[in-house]
């Protein structure tokens, strides 16, 4: 059996006995799905196990990529750092992709409010999560009033802070240059308080010009060698953190260009999944780490560092994984409303003493306890006369539906507390049948409904409707190969 000596590999000259090939690739076998025991290998004190995985790492390392991570004052250098692919981090991949990019039904939801709302709920949670990383707090409150322009900030963290929230909200279309990256930190630069903005862009620009630059080529990079869409956007986010480019809002301005990189890879709605509180669940430096800047993941390292460099595997498979989660909660929850949304626009629709425009505003304050309605906005939506829009309006309060406060020269009606139950004791009165249908006496969903709606969900969330369509297209009855318009086409 062939041995690496210490004149191969790793710690050339250094005494002690060799390793065996079979024993290398043992370590490198168990690292060829997921690396999650890569870190107890790097604690273990017998000298031949750490000899095995240190050849092993060299071998990983060779044919591995590596990460742009370290600045060396002049370029950007992704000789130390690297990561390799397995089965765990493939197969996250693939479902981050499947989830990620919307999906026909998933998109269909976004385009309603409750879509909206449930983005909006996610960049309110980001906001938090990129203050906090600046070592600052601020309520989910405080932070939707910010974002949504009903508080004004205090101070310069606030106003970053809302910043932020306006540019998640409108990420930008075109592809990722310097001079983008550069108006984009403009944005935060101009808003300290203590030095001018035009001052604090020139700081240091010659560094971050470097990076920036680095940062375009790997995101724009469209080779067979590139790094996959995904893996660009979580590298821009940590080599943001890590190289630190900009003087001032950096972790909003990593965040930012993580979600401009998963947008223009294809995965738009990533842009939105909880990264930075993710982060925040990290201790910093790791113990078997001498750099604060490597993250843990619970009590193992993420990042095994080695004299072949640093390992990113793990890290980028445990935040992988977490982000398919998120994106399949989120796509859960997204469909989940739009079928309650459905189902109850059936039901209200039994109540023949309503009219259509009644019923419309009776589901949206069903569906969104803070939805607002007014006389005005009545008139204009369905484009009726101010007095049917009083009639309507004070028809659902009569009922008990909707209560009416004054605000200023207006009467703003909002959903009333007991509107769920009223509604449901309704329902169970006029259609009897049709409630029964889908809810329970006691107004809970049946059981076999809640079963169906997983069984619906799931079968919404891996449909592929455009290739279901195409798969029942009938051939024309013409002789095919005569048709130089159809030839034509396809070879052109």
């Amino acid at each position: 059996m062939r041995r690496f000596g210490r004149t191969e590999g790793p710690g050339a000259g250094e005494p002690g006995a060799g390793v065996t090939v079979r024993e290398v690739e043992a370590v490198i076998a168990g690292m060829r799905f997921s690396c999650a025991g890569l870190p107890a290998l790097a604690r273990r004190e017998d000298e031949d196990a750490q000899w095995a995985l240190a050849v092993a790492q060299s071998l990983r390392r060779a044919s591995g990529l590596g990460l742009p991570f370290a600045f060396d004052g002049f370029e950007v250098d992704s000789g130390h750092h690297f990561y390799g692919l397995n089965t765990r981090l493939v197969n996250g991949l693939s479902a981050c992709v499947h989830l990620g990019s919307g999906g026909y039904h998933v998109r269909c939801v976004l385009d309603r409010p409750e879509g909206r709302h449930a983005l909006i709920y996610r960049v309110v949670r980001e906001t938090q999560g990129c203050v906090e990383h600046m070592g600052r707090t601020v309520s989910a409150e405080r932070a939707f009033a910010l974002a949504s322009g009903l508080a004004d900030p205090q101070g310069k963290g606030e106003a970053m802070a809302r910043e932020f929230a306006r540019c998640l909200s409108d990420l930008p279309c075109e592809r990722m240059t310097c001079e983008g990256i550069e108006s984009l930190y403009a944005r935060f630069a101009c808003i300290s308080d203590d030095r001018d903005g035009a001052d604090v862009v020139s700081e240091d620009s010659a560094r971050r010009h470097a990076i920036a630059t680095q940062l375009v080529r790997l995101v724009g990079d469209g080779s067979s060698s590139a790094h996959h869409p995904l893996m660009k956007a979580l590298i821009a986010l940590q080599m943001t953190l890590m190289l630190h480019p900009f003087a001032v809002a950096n972790p909003f301005m990593a965040r930012l260009l993580f979600a401009w990189a998963a947008n223009d890879g294809g995965v738009p709605l990533v842009a939105y999944m909880p990264m930075m509180g993710f982060l925040r669940r990290w201790s910093m430096g790791g113990s078997g780490s001498d750099d604060s800047r490597l993250p843990q993941v619970s009590d193992k390292d993420a990042v095994v560092r080695g004299e072949s460099g640093a390992d990113w595997t793990l890290w980028f498979e445990e935040t992988v994984d977490f982000l398919a989660r998120e994106l399949r909660g989120f796509a859960e929850k997204a469909l989940g409303m739009h079928m309650r949304r459905e189902r109850m626009a059936y039901l209200i629709g039994q109540d023949e003493s309503l009219n259509a425009r009644q019923r419309a505003v009776l589901l949206e304050a069903l569906v969104h306890d803070d939805a607002e309605f007014t006389y005005a906005g009545l008139s204009e939506r369905f484009d009726i006369a101010y007095a049917t829009a009083y009639a309507d309006l004070g028809r659902l309060e009569d009922l008990g539906y909707l209560r009416a406060e004054p605000k200023g020269k207006t009467t703003v009606f909002t959903a009333e507390s007991q509107l769920r139950s009223r509604l449901h004791e309704r329902l169970r009165t006029i259609a009897p049948d049709a409630y029964a249908r889908f809810y329970g006496p006691d107004g809970r969903l049946l059981d076999e409904r809640r079963r169906e709606r997983t069984r619906a969900i799931e079968e919404l969330i891996h449909s592929t409707p455009a290739l279901r369509r195409l798969a029942d297209f009938e051939w024309p009855r013409y002789n095919l190969a005569r048709s130089k318009v159809i030839l034509s086409s396809f070879e052109g």
